[in-house]
């Protein structure tokens, strides 16, 4: 029950009746009970109606209600009027009410400006009136006239019966306040209920329009609309709601992207028309060829996906896709027109590949256009040893552009011994990488990309500085004074002005006078522009430089090249060394190579000597010199000095490898 709106509703019944009420029957209780000389005592009259007056401008001022103020405003003007009878009828024998000066402020606060002036008006003027003509009316107060009044039987009864009616008026204001205030809660709580169950039914209404509203746009924004098929969105949706607690994610499964090959060809034959009749079959027949629990989605105009949720072993992978496969690649008639479709497919697989479907999607993509090139049988699954060397590929080739920056890539030596006496004479530079990850890298795994973007000239130029620094600090150093060394660069790069330029300044001042110092170049690398190679050689060879051809037997070189180019070693490859042990024709190949090689001038080294075995052969053929797994594997500059010093080669073998 609303307790507050009682209590408003009895406020207002006390403020109506009871105060209302309380003025006249108080002033005939006071005139009937009035002891002393004076029949109607004005002071006290003064004062109650005063007091009457200014609850009722209280309850006015509290409540802004025009009929209480009223009220307030007859019982000062009665009290004023009661003060005034006082000094008419008795004179200077009744003092002046002290609530008249109450009377006054209160008028001020809670009146209105108006009122207040006429209160003043009226209380200045009678008073005025009355101290100007000296009226009075003495004549009533007799003794014998008031004695006669309290004789009297009524002088006993009214006033019990005035208390009664008060009382009553009382109960009764409170009564009817109370049924007043039940029936108003009533009312209003009934009235309330009508509001509130419109106002359900308005939010209910809104609420279902706004439901209606999310549901179209998800449909709109996860369904495409031309096959019907999920959108893309859809499939982010399904990877973004998986959890990330590896314990919680969703199962391991497959995603397959479809492409319908040759599709632009049928738009530019057909028209845009039949093109979307085509796309529409081709979706049809994946939904079919799906299962339920599958969502299949196009992500493009020709492209489509898969996710297999329930495919995930091997075998039953490869069956799916192989029925996939069958399904699609199948002739489609449309407007008398016979159109044969193909498709490519490439399978990821969650979450190895990838956990969301960015990353699913470029492993499926690289999969996929592998499986493009393999004809008919386009289907492949993600390998990332081969769909994922792109990827690889970019970023090694950024880490490696640190690499130069940071001075990563540096050179180990590998021995070449002369096989006569196993004297360590020589060693080849050999680049090596060492990432942060401590993984020593081959050269054979990063050098093609360093030359594939741009920065072999750079790396090139690094060694042969690191090289030629090492050379004149092992000339000041007896036990490596003898030491020769020799470093890979391709014939692209002997023909690169600025790597000449700085093999050129090397031997400034030094006209025939030997270096120590051997370039190796690659046997596949002297067939392109042989006259300038050849001219850039003897050029260099004047300044002191020797050269080798490495890996000789693998390339496109003859012997008339080799006698062309004027080198001054010979590198066997180890695919001639590895069966002389075992074939007689393999010894008979490299002793006929070797005696040519002798015949023109050259030294012979063999490279990818493994065995003591091989070590005797090759220096029974009459083989100079070797370097392999049985000498040492590539060694840092420090160990490399520290071998030699431990078998230093003579004096009379200074520079003869070089």
């Amino acid at each position: 029950m609303n307790t507050g709106l009682i209590q408003a509703e009895l406020r207002g019944r006390i403020c109506d009746r009871i105060i209302l009420m309380s003025g006249p029957i108080m002033l005939i209780v006071a005139s009937l009970i009035a002891t002393g000389p004076v029949l109607v005592p004005g002071r006290p009259l003064a004062t109650l109606f005063a007091v009457s007056g200014a609850v009722c401008l209280l309850l006015g001022a509290f409540r802004h209600r025009l009929s209480t103020t009223l009220k307030a405003v007859a019982f000062v003007m009665l009290a004023l009027l009661l003060f005034v009878s006082t000094q008419l009828l008795f004179g200077r024998q009744a003092p002046p009410s002290t609530m008249g000066l109450v009377v006054v402020l209160f008028s001020i606060v809670f009146c209105r400006p108006g009122i207040t002036l006429a209160i003043v008006a009226f209380l200045l003027g009678t008073t005025g009136f009355v101290q100007g003509t000296g009226l009075t009316l003495s004549p009533l107060a007799q003794p014998e006239y008031a004695a006669t009044i309290r004789g009297s039987w009524t002088y006993k009864v009214i006033p019990l019966g005035l208390g009664v009616a008060y009382m009553a008026v009382i109960g009764g204001s409170l009564l009817g306040a109370y049924r007043r205030a039940l029936s108003r809660l009533g009312a209003s709580e009934a009235s309330l209920e009508d509001a509130l169950a419109a106002r359900t039914s308005e939010l209910q209404q809104a609420l279902n329009v706004a439901l209606e509203r999310e549901q179209e746009m998800k449909r709109i924004a996860y369904r495409d609309e031309l096959t019907g098929l999920l959108s893309r969105h859809r499939i982010d949706r399904f990877y973004d709601d998986l959890p990330e607690d590896e314990s919680l994610a969703g199962l391991p499964h497959n995603v397959a992207l479809v492409n319908l090959r040759d599709f632009s060809d049928i738009n530019d034959t057909y028209g845009y028309a039949i093109g979307n009749i085509v796309l529409t079959e081709f979706a049809q027949r994946l939904l079919q060829a799906c299962d339920r629990r599958d969502l299949v989605a196009r992500l493009s105009a020709d492209e489509f996906l898969v996710v297999l949720r329930w495919a995930r072993a091997q075998g039953s992978l490869d069956e799916k896709l192989a029925y996939l496969q069958q399904q699609l690649d199948r002739e489609i008639y449309v407007a008398g027109h016979a159109i044969s479709l193909r498709c490519a497919i490439g399978v990821a697989s969650y979450p190895e590949d990838g956990r969301d479907l960015s990353g699913l999607y470029r492993a499926a993509r690289r999969a996929w256009a592998r499986a493009r090139s393999q004809g008919s049988h386009a289907l492949a699954v993600f390998d990332p040893a081969r769909d994922g060397r792109g990827e690889h590929r970019l970023a090694m080739i950024e880490e490696l552009r640190g690499a130069l920056v940071a001075n990563a890539i540096h050179l180990q030596f590998q021995p070449i011994v002369r096989l006569d006496d196993m004297r360590v004479v020589a060693a080849e530079g050999l680049a090596r990488w060492q990432p942060e990850d401590g993984a020593l890298r081959s050269p054979a795994e990063f050098l093609p990309l360093v030359d594939e973007s741009g920065q072999m000239q750079e790396l090139n130029l690094r060694n042969l500085r690191q090289v030629t620094g090492l050379l004149d600090s092992w000339r000041a150093d007896p036990d490596l004074a003898a030491i020769g060394l020799s470093f890979n660069l391709s014939a692209r790069d002997l023909l690169d002005e600025a790597i000449v330029e700085q093999l050129d300044a090397l031997g400034h001042g030094r006209a025939n006078a030997p270096l120590g110092l051997t370039i190796e170049i690659t046997e596949s690398d002297v067939v392109s522009d042989m006259d300038a190679l050849r001219d850039t050689i003897r050029r260099l060879r004047r300044r002191g430089l020797r050269f080798a051809i490495d890996d000789f037997g693998v390339g496109y070189s003859s012997l008339a090249r080799l006698h062309q180019l004027e080198v001054d070693v010979v590198k066997l490859d180890g695919s001639f060394i590895a069966e002389i042990e075992q074939r007689q024709e393999s010894r008979d190949l490299v002793r006929a190579v070797i005696d040519i090689a002798h015949k023109l001038g050259a030294l012979v080294t063999a490279e990818y000597v493994q065995t003591a075995g091989q070590v005797a052969l090759l220096r029974d053929m009459g083989c100079d010199f070797g370097q392999g797994s049985f000498v040492a594997q590539a060694l840092p500059q420090v160990r490399f000095e520290h071998l030699v010093r431990q078998g230093r080669a003579p004096d009379t073998l200074k520079y003869q490898y070089c």
